[in-house]
């Protein structure tokens, strides 16, 4: 299978009393559906938003992200190819089978290698997130992008909550959603690693010499 979702199923196994529960992708719901409808009507065309109700999960699908799209704040337009540093936001679109009272979502870019390159999960910056039963939530997440190597790098997404005990139910994580590309010209930038450092002192005998 999917060697991020069997590593996450793997490592979610082996700290968790939970199961993982596979769910087919297949299977959607006409209100899922509906959704599509109200996103085309309205948000601007300029936002190349991705359906993700045909991607492999894992999870229980109480609350399924079913469409998603990264936006440059500037332009207000979908992007795909970025030079780093950029405001960005992901917008996602969540419609809920049932009542979540502390939703957890968590967003990972994943380097170049397959390892992650950063989070932000929601319970870190805000508080718990409440969503209604069959009531869809379009949830933005506003953030600037570090300054990274060029390559290909991609977004995954995860929707999980606690139950009564505190143990981490599951809901919906789907990986490798938003592909990026980062391409900047700068030397710094395609030196081979992921992060960049835009200034650096040289030091030598007789006075300095600054690169940056």
């Amino acid at each position: 299978g999917n060697p991020h979702i069997v590593a996450d199923s793997y490592n979610k196994y082996m700290t968790s009393s939970q199961s993982m529960v596979f769910v087919d992708s297949n299977l959607i719901e006409n209100s899922e559906k509906e959704v599509h409808k109200i996103i085309e009507k309205r948000f601007p065309k300029a936002y190349n938003w991705i359906d993700t109700s045909n991607y492999e999960f894992y999870g229980n699908g109480d609350a399924k992200i079913i469409s998603t799209t990264l936006i440059d704040n500037h332009t207000n337009r979908s992007i795909s190819i970025l030079k780093g540093n950029e405001d960005l936001s992901v917008l996602l679109f969540i419609y809920p089978h049932k009542t979540i009272a502390n939703l957890n979502l968590q967003l990972i870019l994943n380097g170049q290698f397959g390892s992650p390159l950063l989070k932000i999960n929601s319970q870190a910056f805000t508080e718990n997130l409440k969503f209604e039963a069959e009531k869809y939530t379009i949830i933005k997440i506003r953030f600037n992008l570090p300054k990274i190597g060029n390559g290909h790098y991609s977004f995954s997404f995860g929707l999980s909550s606690y139950d009564n005990e505190n143990n981490e139910q599951f809901l919906h994580w789907i990986h490798d959603t938003i592909f990026i590309e980062i391409a900047n010209p700068d030397m710094k930038y395609n030196l081979g690693t992921q992060l960049v450092i835009e200034e650096a002192i040289f030091e030598k005998e007789g006075g300095k010499v600054l690169f940056g």
